[in-house]
């Protein structure tokens, strides 16, 4: 959720508790849930079928950290967990935008996580003076495909 705060807190976009907001979430990662399958079926293998504990199951479905966000902020739109194997973030924004191009949603938070690193980005409909649907997801492709790892940033902030 702290990465989607941020989102929203960049694209100058405010949430509410007592404000739905019609605004869709699509989440990706490279790995599903492998780790919290792993950790629930060692617990059912270890304590067995009357003991395993239940409450790790959820966690074993990868639209719940996505779904989490959408009950927090109030989001209402369309939610979706997509796996992309080729270009990830590419491909996240732009079935972001398709999604808001078809009018599925006025703005889409889109969401890339790992158990290591979260990048979030919000699409919204946009248009030019005419009232034509103009969008700028390729430019921002084309930055995220520039940036360095996040640990050579966060390595160069600390040597500075």
């Amino acid at each position: 959720c702290c990465v989607a705060a941020l989102a929203f807190y960049d694209a100058e976009m405010s949430y509410s508790e007592s404000r739905k907001q019609d605004i869709g979430i699509l989440g990706t990662n490279a790995d599903g849930c492998l780790r919290s399958n792993l950790d629930f079926f060692n617990d059912f293998v270890e304590n067995g079928r009357t003991l395993g504990r239940a409450n790790l199951f959820v966690y074993t479905l990868p639209s719940i950290p996505v779904a989490e966000a959408a009950i927090y902020f109030k989001c209402q739109g369309p939610l979706l967990y997509m796996t992309f194997p080729r270009t990830p973030v590419a491909s996240l924004l732009r079935q972001a935008d398709r999604m808001i191009r078809r009018g599925e949603s006025t703005a889409m938070l889109a969401v890339m996580a790992s158990e290591t690193a979260a990048q979030c980005f919000i699409v919204r409909r946009m248009e030019d003076v005419s009232g034509e649907p103009i969008s700028g997801v390729e430019e921002v492709i084309g930055m995220t495909e520039r940036m360095p790892p996040l640990a050579e940033m966060i390595e160069a902030l600390t040597k500075s």
